[in-house]
């Protein structure tokens, strides 16, 4: 392999590093999740188990060939999973063959991604077979039909969730078909309520296509909710179902919770930003119980917070199917975290689980969990004031924990102290493979500690430390211990207050080692012309 040096290149005009993308479930990293870009970037869902245990991540994490798990269904490629950005746009699938570049502000570095092997659902148009009377989707115990193919209204004028029969050579029913473009249905600025009923009708057809759904709007939805579940409850195609309604209220929640109590396709669901409170997640958490299928779930930005933990914790003690969850930017608090650690300690099936922004610090309890939990695989930590103190609890999780690939430790206020129990752990551990430390406090003293680490570590690849003040004395720690480490691929020292001083140092580790594929430098204190061979 070539050296890095030889291909080293100095962009003075990059632009300032940023922090990787809030995502989630996923979502959001280079390369998760996350269940945040917050979560701001939608990534393919490869499978209804893309990340198992063991496995890797959301984002820059290590990936492993997974078979669907339990019963789960793997969706096509046109299928999204991860966190929701404000305004969703339309979805289109990803062409295969599709050449990726990855670019840093010093060395730049080219892959081929292989051609996705899933088969893409195609929309058909509907033949023009038997009507389907709404009836068939109405509970067993619904009220025959009149003689006028009508259901019969109850005494308050209303007919269960539809106002009349419908078949599926109804205008309506067919625009919708039509709408959808290689399985996906957009419904952006749509109500709810009014197009719920043909909705239902195409997804409880045998012949339904659609595998993804997006409905997003600002108006009320409950009805129509309500309407829509039911044909969930029969639908065999809709593998993820995404819905952004600030003004759902619990109702409409508690018959969707009833439809993924029988419902056996659906692997993705995305309720990101819809302020869901104790009593959605209550009526979510017990559908949990019983789905075999549903396998990544997205809840961030909600109304969850430590009752809403409790009611869900219990769920995650005998949920088999869950493999990622995104529980970001919603105040769980400190007794919220001790509930979903209690849950952890039995949970043998969540690999990916995104907590930032939670409000919590308490690290015991998680720290406990992690102990004896192998399964995690990627876990999100950004935001959250863990301190040093919390760090240290980290620790001595990671010198026991054998699952962890990916730590996600961003803006947690760690310093020097944090930095340094940080890499006791790193001399011992032999699963993490992706440590974010980007925008803590981390000076030269943390930076030397982790340096030391990095001569022995033989499993970690992908160190970030942006935005930390190490300056020269860190960086020619960091490249003694690049003389030695064969395992480091990614290294991003973006605004580090490195000056021209450690040029000289790094230059000759460079020139030895053959494993660093991206180094991040950019916005340091460094004269570009040092950057040339003698």
């Amino acid at each position: 392999m070539q050296p890095l040096a030889s291909t080293i290149k100095h962009s003075a005009d990059a632009q300032p590093p940023k922090s990787q993308p809030d995502a989630g479930i996923a979502g959001s990293h280079p390369g998760m999740p996350s269940m945040h870009a917050g979560m701001q970037q939608q990534q393919l869902l490869q499978s209804a188990a893309a990340t198992l245990p063991g496995a890797g991540g959301m984002a820059g994490n290590a990936q492993g060939s997974q078979q669907p798990h339990h019963g789960a269904v793997a969706p096509p490629a046109s299928v999204a999973g991860g966190g929701n950005t404000a305004a969703r746009p339309p979805l289109a699938p990803p062409a295969p063959g599709q050449q990726s570049t990855t670019t840093a502000s010093v060395v730049t570095t080219t892959a081929t991604v292989a051609p996705s092997s899933i088969t893409t659902t195609t929309t058909s148009t509907m033949p023009a077979y038997a009507s389907l009377n709404v009836l068939n989707l109405l509970p067993s115990e619904a009220p025959a039909a009149g003689a006028d193919n009508k259901l019969p209204r109850a005494g308050n004028g209303q007919v269960g969730p539809f106002a009349a029969s419908m078949t599926l050579d109804d205008p309506r029913v067919r625009r919708l078909d039509a709408m959808a473009e290689n399985g996906v249905l957009q419904l952006n600025g749509s109500a709810i309520d009014e197009m719920a009923e043909p909705l239902a009708v195409l997804l409880a057809s045998p012949h339904c296509t659609v595998t993804r759904i997006c409905i997003s709007t600002n108006r009320e939805g409950d009805a129509g909710l309500a309407c829509l579940s039911e044909g969930l409850r029969r639908n065999a195609s809709v593998v993820d179902l995404e819905i952004c309604c600030p003004k759902l209220a619990s109702t409409g929640l508690a018959a969707l919770s009833e439809a993924l109590k029988v419902n056996r396709t659906l692997v993705a669901l995305n309720l990101e930003g819809n302020r869901i409170d104790a009593v959605g997640v209550g009526s979510l958490s017990e559908a949990l119980k019983v789905n075999a299928t549903l396998a990544r779930l997205n809840l961030a930005r909600n109304a969850i917070g430590a009752r809403s933990m409790a009611a869900l914790s219990e769920a995650l003690k005998v949920n088999r199917a869950l493999v990622a969850l995104n529980l970001g930017e919603n105040e769980i608090s400190d007794d919220g975290m001790a509930a979903l650690s209690a849950a952890l300690k039995v949970n043998r099936t969540l690999a990916t689980l995104d907590l930032r922004a939670i409000c919590s610090s308490d690290m015991m309890s998680l720290s406990e969990a992690l102990t004896v939990n192998d399964t995690l695989a990627t876990l999100h930590l950004k935001r959250n004031a863990i301190g040093d103190h919390g760090a240290a609890l980290l620790s001595a999780a990671l010198k026991a924990n054998k699952g962890l690939t990916t730590l996600d430790l961003d803006y947690c206020e760690i310093e020097d102290d944090g930095a340094t129990s940080l890499s006791e752990a790193l001399k011992v551990n032999r699963s993490l493979a992706t440590l974010y430390l980007g925008n803590n406090n981390i000076r030269h003293d943390g930076m030397t500690r982790v340096a030391e680490a990095l001569k022995v570590n033989r499993a970690l690849s992908r160190l970030y430390v942006e935005d930390n003040r190490i300056d020269a004395a860190g960086m020619v720690a960091l490249s003694e211990a690049l003389m030695t480490n064969r395992a480091l691929v990614t290294l991003d020292l973006g605004l580090c207050a490195i000056g021209s001083v450690a040029l000289a140092p790094l230059w000759k580790a460079l020139a030895t080692n053959r494993t660093l594929a991206t180094l991040n430098l950019a916005y340091n204190k460094l004269d570009e012309g040092q950057w040339h061979a003698e």
